[in-house]
């Protein structure tokens, strides 16, 4: 029996023993229910998030097999306009090229900002129009996502993504088969910077700066403004150890052959 299936029993035992008694200890009784189901939440909210974690460590592939020292950077969540603009500001800096994995209704709000990516020459990925949960999305809507996100980006930037990026990185087996099924790629990050957990100051950076190697992909969030207010020391210091940023498309076109 697991934490939530403990909590679930107790908590019905309290409520029955609350509904057969009238006046203060039934409140009482009742109260404790309340109180243990709080506790149920809180729980299995942090042990969700544990195992969420534990997937996402053990499940990221390989680096992209490349000569050199070529890695991919990719940002997603965007565009936003009190973000975007300084990563995009910071990758002409250093002449390079990142790939963004962008929302369709971000697209949509901040047109300007998503013409610029492309303008700039950095790769654009679908990330559905809303960014919904598609552990509660039919594949009927999943799909609706999808198109509408691609139209949105089509109509504003002329670009037509062939990449996918999953909402919140995860997509089951069937919902890849089926964003398959209608020609995409899927994005998959080789290095995951853990800006998403919110972590404390520098850390995102000794992630980087530890686990990268050659054609790695590694995962950003432009919707983190801690994120992006490490980035020019993280980007300084690889370019400092030779290290250059392509999209995606360009990083796997340059992946060693037979590999």
């Amino acid at each position: 029996m697991d934490l939530r299936q403990i909590f679930h029993s107790e908590y019905e035992l309290l409520f029955m023993e609350a509904a057969g008694f009238a006046g203060k200890g039934g409140l009482e009784m009742f109260f404790r229910a309340a109180l243990l189901t709080l506790g149920l939440n809180v729980v299995c909210a942090i042990h969700a998030q544990s195992q969420h974690v534990e997937v996402v460590a053990k499940d990221l592939p390989e680096p992209v097999p490349v000569e050199g020292r070529d890695i991919a950077l990719v940002f997603d969540d965007g565009p936003l306009s009190s973000t975007t603009p300084q990563v995009l500001d910071l990758l002409k800096k250093f002449g390079m090229h990142a790939t963004f994995s962008v929302v369709g209704k971000n697209v949509e709000a901040f047109p300007d900002i998503a013409k610029r990516i492309a303008a700039d020459g950095h790769e654009i990925v679908n990330q559905t129009y809303s960014h919904p949960d598609p552990e509660l999305t039919s594949h009927e809507d999943f799909l609706a996502e999808v198109d509408r996100a691609q139209e949105v980006i089509r109509k504003i930037t002329g670009v037509s993504p062939v990449y996918f990026c999953p909402p919140d990185g995860e997509l089951r087996d069937d919902l890849v088969l089926l964003v398959r099924s209608k020609g995409y790629l899927i994005l998959e990050p080789t290095l995951d910077s853990g800006d998403w957990r919110s972590p404390p100051a520098g850390e995102v950076g000794r992630v980087v700066l530890e686990g990268v190697t050659p054609g790695a992909v590694i995962l950003f969030h432009d919707s983190f403004p801690k994120s992006v207010a490490e980035l020019p020391g993280i980007v300084e210091k690889l370019s400092q150890r030779g290290y250059r940023s392509l999209t995606l498309s360009e990083l796997r076109s340059g992946a060693k052959k037979g590999k």
